[in-house]
């Protein structure tokens, strides 16, 4: 009987030890990295079209986190595969603007996925578009500071 046993928990210890690991749940991790550390609130949001993006309303999902270090992240779950853009910026003062001086040129820290960029004004979506396979993925976005 001890052996019966014995061999009952071996084998009940290899199942259970021999099990693949659950992959991580679908989602996408949204890293901005270059805050300037304790001041402020970082806004992140993220457009599901170029006529949303351009209107920067209204953004598909948006976050708004208070900043206490030099990067910050936000995991968005429940994302759909798609075609999608994200648009950051620190509000160092704390009025909910993007505060520019008088050329238009942002006063505060802001990025865009894929490190888009443009001359005069905010890069086009198709710039900052990217690509969610509705897998588990990570996008990073370093601000610009002026």
């Amino acid at each position: 009987m001890k052996i019966l046993l014995l061999v009952t928990s071996l084998l009940l210890g290899l199942t259970a030890s021999g099990r693949a690991q659950e992959p991580p749940p679908a989602g996408l991790t949204i890293e901005i990295r270059n805050l300037v550390a304790s001041e402020g609130d970082v806004l992140i949001a993220l457009f599901d079209s170029a006529e949303a993006y351009d209107k920067r309303t209204p953004a598909l999902r948006s976050v708004v986190l208070p900043v206490d270090t030099e990067a910050r992240e936000w995991r968005v779950d429940d994302l759909a595969p798609g075609e999608y853009a994200v648009a950051v910026y620190q509000d160092l003062n704390g009025n909910r603007t993007l505060d520019k001086g008088r050329l238009g040129i942002p006063k505060e820290p802001y990025g865009f996925s894929n490190g888009a960029q443009a001359a005069f004004g905010p890069p086009s979506f198709e710039k900052a578009r990217f690509s969610y396979d509705g897998h588990s993925a990570s996008l990073e976005i370093r601000l610009r500071q002026r």
